[in-house]
């Protein structure tokens, strides 16, 4: 009897991984950081491993912009999947640099998720 206790439950924790691995939700994750203060004119997001540099909504007007703005979404997932990556926001005025916030950003099977940086920033 205790052995088919014991393969039954070896069964049962091998089901349950095989479907928490495979299970991904279709929704869309971003990390985002509310601005205030000045308002920018340009912001983009610059992984520090490889200087890659990612813009979101380019053709957008300063007007447009608004004061929640995205650091980076679930499309750069594969690019750190499974593990943790240091990113910097960067928003200009005027062509000068504003805001320099550095960030850790991790990503696993499914998902982006935000381990470390500012959710609100200050421009002055």
């Amino acid at each position: 009897m205790k052995n088919i206790c014991l393969i039954a439950s070896g069964i049962a924790m091998i089901s349950f991984a095989c479907n928490r691995d495979s299970v991904c939700t279709d929704d869309l994750r971003m990390i985002t950081v509310e601005i205030s203060g000045d308002t920018l004119d340009e912001y983009y997001t610059v992984r520090n491993s490889n200087q890659d540099t990612i813009r979101h909504g380019q053709n957008v007007s300063p007007a447009d912009i608004g004061s929640i703005l995205v650091v980076l979404t679930d499309s750069y997932r594969d690019q750190i999947k499974n593990t943790e990556s240091e990113f910097f926001f960067v928003g200009l005025i005027d062509d000068s640099i504003r805001v320099w916030e550095p960030y850790i950003i991790g990503a696993d099977e499914c998902h982006i998720y935000h381990v470390n940086g500012p959710t609100q920033i200050q421009v002055q």
